[in-house]
């Protein structure tokens, strides 16, 4: 029998007016604070940030059966979905206002399944951050403190306007 569920999620054209000026760390504190939204990604598969600080974040995420594979266990592009935001949120908050760092490398290992029900927290660990890259490492456990995967990531450090251009070239 089919499943259905609603998704809600915020125009990032209207959000975007309210980050800018924002250095890193205050656009992460916002999200977390619900002063902004998260992006629409996060926001429709229901992850929320609920830990900040300088060159670290931790992001949760109760998995439901539109997470899963059809095994019936956490959806491994899922687990990626929680390192890609975690290790992002991370680098972001070492960043000065009108500078982002898009993924330019990730690497995951998966160790154990994630199962429907039980809480799933991501932490992102920046390792360094120099002028031009960054490199964050993350992990993920489950609420009874299994370790489900890990990854490293590598960001550029480049001007949002860099960013926003490409995103309108064709």
């Amino acid at each position: 029998m089919p499943q259905q569920a609603t998704v809600t999620w915020h125009d990032p054209a209207e959000v975007y007016p309210q980050i800018v000026g924002l250095d890193g760390l205050g656009y992460v504190l916002a999200v977390r604070d619900r002063i902004v939204p998260p992006d629409p990604l996060m926001e429709s598969l229901g992850i929320r940030l609920v830990e900040v600080a300088p060159g670290t974040v931790a992001v949760v995420c109760t998995p439901t059966g539109a997470h899963l594979n059809h095994a019936g266990t956490v959806h491994g592009g899922m687990l990626s979905t929680l390192l890609d935001c975690a290790t992002g949120f991370a680098v972001h908050t070492t960043l000065p206002v009108n500078t982002t760092a898009p993924h330019v490398s990730v690497s995951y290992q998966f160790m154990r399944a994630g199962r429907k029900g039980i809480e799933l927290r991501c932490t992102g660990e920046v390792i360094r951050k120099g002028r031009r890259l960054g490199h964050v490492r993350g992990e993920i456990h489950d609420a009874t403190g299994r370790l489900l995967a890990t990854g490293e990531t590598t960001h550029a450090v480049v001007s949002e306007e860099t960013v926003r251009s490409a995103a309108t070239s064709t």
